[in-house]
């Protein structure tokens, strides 16, 4: 099933411990990637953190059309501030709220016209349109989110009630909700008193279907939202058609599974009996692809290959199988596996415990020699339009080489590149990278070639899109606040003591 972070909620601080348990298992298992180093250095683990606390926090993949998104930001006095895209000077800013407890910003997803964010423990809507005030559409909010047309606002409060807001109004079409579990196109799937179950989200179209009584874990939409493929409480894979209110079982003793990126009727599963051992399913049958394996470590359901690890004495050991094929050895004795990347169905990548980068070309059923193609490596593999983006040859500081992969051949790109603080592009060409970092860098902008810097002294940026990036420069420490600029094909300043931007940053999927 594709990483897709439409289907997570913005949750605010107090219900984190319990939506983190639950969404965070479903997140993790997705990723496809986690060996735990036994050895990894500190900056790998905060790196983590923060990439698990970004999914968590309702952070989307956006595929859809360019949106001039406005920013928010905190001022000196702690009021938050929204400065829409057209606005030159700081007097245009809209003050949205005053000093108190603000988190949780939200943009909508196709629109620049509505931002959802929490003050307090009260859920508020900015409407462009309707600049003089937000509207405060709902009290004790746990979660929420836009519907993917923005026709709707979704929402889960303290007392368990789940609210739908059109709008115009708020209306509960649930009670006794314990979480949301996945929202997709129309619909939303939730639990209640330990039942699931599926629903439209327009409150006037009730539609509900019990989907099951035996709900554990993994639980998600296909990408054409016609079914639902979950794991029960005796650790049974289930897909369940919406439409026909019908319930297949495909297997049993299944504890992870990866599915196709359209209707999941094709997977592979991990099934734990006596031993770990992967399955591929057809739709029809089910046959095993390996057996006493220690994790799966990345996926391409569709071309049916897989990349999974076993464990002997301490040492791990990377295998690459086409589903029918015999198995490859990819390598072996390794402390640990960072990262693996399947790229294109034609490529495999992966950062092993001595933080090198590897890259193996895929033949077939075959692959090619193994190439170390970077070391020194704590931060990401980036996905880039021809490869992967990465930062080698890391310092003390955290800043190293920034390279660009294409077929097994790293391209040096720039020296003293943040290892953490890399943006590719919606259209996946250009790199965005701070260089020189300690508390404050440079930052500049690559398609391959030299790089072209776009300014100095800054502290943080949120990319949003190629002519659209917001950034803070000239931060003091002592008085924790900078300036506010806009870079549109140039920079200007848009407002001065600023602390923070408050609105989420923006990742796009390579296409």
């Amino acid at each position: 099933m594709k990483n897709d972070d439409n289907n997570k909620l913005i949750v605010p601080a107090k219900k984190v411990k319990k939506s983190l348990d639950k969404t965070g298992k479903l997140v993790i298992s997705n990723l496809k990637t986690v060996i735990v180093d036994r050895k990894i250095n500190l900056k790998y683990i905060l790196g983590v953190l923060v990439a698990v606390i970004v999914v968590i926090f309702g952070i989307k993949l956006f595929s859809g059309k360019d949106v001039d998104y406005p920013v928010v930001y905190n001022k000196g006095d702690g009021d938050l501030y929204l400065m829409n895209t057209k606005d030159k000077k700081e007097d245009d800013a809209i003050k949205l709220a005053k000093n108190e407890s603000i988190s949780n910003v939200l943009y909508a997803n196709n629109t620049d016209r509505y931002v959802l964010f929490q003050k307090d423990e009260a859920l508020y809507l900015y409407d462009s349109k309707n600049k003089e005030a937000t509207s405060k559409i709902a009290d004790d909010v746990v979660s929420y989110r836009f519907s993917e047309d923005d026709k709707y606002v979704v929402i889960l409060d303290n007392d368990d009630n789940l609210k739908v807001y059109n709008f115009k109004e708020t209306e509960k079409v649930d009670a006794d909700v314990s979480e949301i579990l996945a929202i997709q196109d129309n619909k939303i799937i939730y639990e209640k008193e330990h039942k699931v179950y599926v629903r439209s989200i327009n409150p006037k179209k009730d539609d509900r279907k019990k989907v099951t009584e035996s709900y554990d874990s993994n639980i998600h939409f296909s990408e054409d939202t016609k079914n639902i493929l979950y794991i029960s409480s005796n650790k049974e894979l289930y897909k369940y058609n919406i439409s026909k209110d019908k319930d297949d079982k495909i297997a049993k003793d299944v504890i992870n599974y990866y599915c196709d990126s359209k209707s999941c009727d094709k997977l592979f599963y991990i099934e734990n009996s006596d031993s770990k051992s992967i399955y591929y399913y057809d739709g029809k049958d089910s046959n095993r692809v390996a057996k006493d394996i220690y994790n799966v470590n990345a996926v391409s359901v569709d071309g049916k290959k897989i990349v999974y690890s076993t464990l002997k004495d301490g040492e791990y050991t990377l295998y690459y199988q086409m589903v029918g094929k015999d198995e490859v050895k990819i390598e072996g004795k390794l402390t640990s596996i960072r990262t693996v990347k399947i790229f294109d169905d034609k490529e495999i990548y992966y950062i092993n415990g001595k933080n090198e980068v590897k890259y193996v070309k895929i033949n077939g059923s075959k692959i090619g020699d193994v190439k170390k193609i970077g070391e020194d490596v704590t931060g990401y593999l980036y996905l880039h339009k021809n490869g992967y983006v990465f930062v080698a040859d890391v310092d003390k500081s955290s800043n190293g080489t920034l390279y660009i992969s294409n077929s097994g051949k790293a391209k040096k790109i720039d020296n003293d590149v943040n290892s953490s603080m890399v943006t590719i592009s919606k259209d996946g060409k250009s790199i965005y990278y701070m260089k020189d970092y300690n508390t404050s860098g440079s930052l500049y902008v690559t398609n391959g070639g030299k790089g072209k810097k776009l300014d100095d002294d800054v502290r943080t940026f949120e990319y949003i899109k190629d002519d659209l990036i917001y950034y803070i420069k000239d931060y003091v420490e002592k008085k924790s606040k900078g300036d506010l600029y806009r870079y549109t094909g140039k920079s200007i300043k848009i407002s001065e003591d600023v602390t923070r931007i408050a609105n989420p940053p923006v990742y796009y999927e390579a296409n």
